[in-house]
């Protein structure tokens, strides 16, 4: 037994990396990012900024603020290899359109870990105490006016164009299922600003985005073959 799990582990680690492989093994990367994705809308409390001490407080099935939010963390983490795989799946047929929504939300992904990082774990202790409670209040020194603030709608304002940009190149390229595409453009703006006027717009983006995510990825999975060795 020892040495029939031996003799796997040796000659997957004597089978070279490739494009092919990475596209591939992106594409469950790309369906945790969907999943994750999900969870941490479904599960969050309704997003009510106005009155954020008191949402940060809350739970929804008995799961914490703090895990919420580092299902978000995941997401975003993920996102950025997932979107990689994506690029580098539609690369040949991507064109300049492609290119910049790439770029574009690559970037706005990497910018959003600093906002759902202090989200998860600074916040919370926040909320806790008086003295500092005041700093969540929306409009307030954090947001919409403070440094943060700015931060977080440039982030959000990135991630959005971005994605846009990067699924109508997807669609237009017909090399990957372009309804995923459609899921994942409309469902990213949905989730990230449409809770502003109403908190359902953010779940019906989180299910429609997650659908695209995992649409997306189980076509790298299933499309590109592993090369042979």
């Amino acid at each position: 037994m020892t040495t029939m799990v031996s003799s796997q582990v040796t000659h997957m680690a004597q089978r070279p990396i490739t494009a092919a492989r990475l596209i591939r093994w992106s594409g469950l990367v790309n369906i945790a990012t969907g999943i994750f994705f999900a969870l941490e809308t479904l599960l969050h409390p309704v997003r009510d900024i106005f009155n954020a001490r008191a949402m940060i407080q809350q739970t929804v099935l008995g799961v914490s603020w703090n895990i919420v939010h580092t299902f978000a963390i995941l997401a975003f983490v993920l996102g950025l290899f997932g979107l990689v795989g994506l690029y580098m799946r539609l690369f040949e047929r991507a064109g300049w359109l492609g290119f910049a929504g790439f770029v574009i939300s690559f970037v706005g992904l990497a910018l959003g870990i600093g906002v759902v990082v202090p989200d998860a774990f600074l916040f919370p202790v926040f909320a806790q105490y008086d003295a500092t409670a005041w700093l969540l209040t929306v409009p307030g020194v954090l947001i919409p006016s403070g440094e943060f603030g700015i931060y977080l709608i440039l982030s959000g304002v990135l991630l959005v164009i971005g994605t846009i940009l990067f699924c109508l190149a997807g669609i237009r390229a017909r090399v990957l299922p372009v309804w995923g595409f459609f899921c994942l453009g409309a469902g990213i703006p949905l989730v990230t600003f449409g809770p502003l006027a109403d908190n359902s717009l953010g779940l019906v983006g989180a299910v429609v985005g997650a659908i695209g995510y995992i649409w997306l990825g189980y076509a790298l999975w299933s499309e590109t073959p592993e090369p042979a060795t």
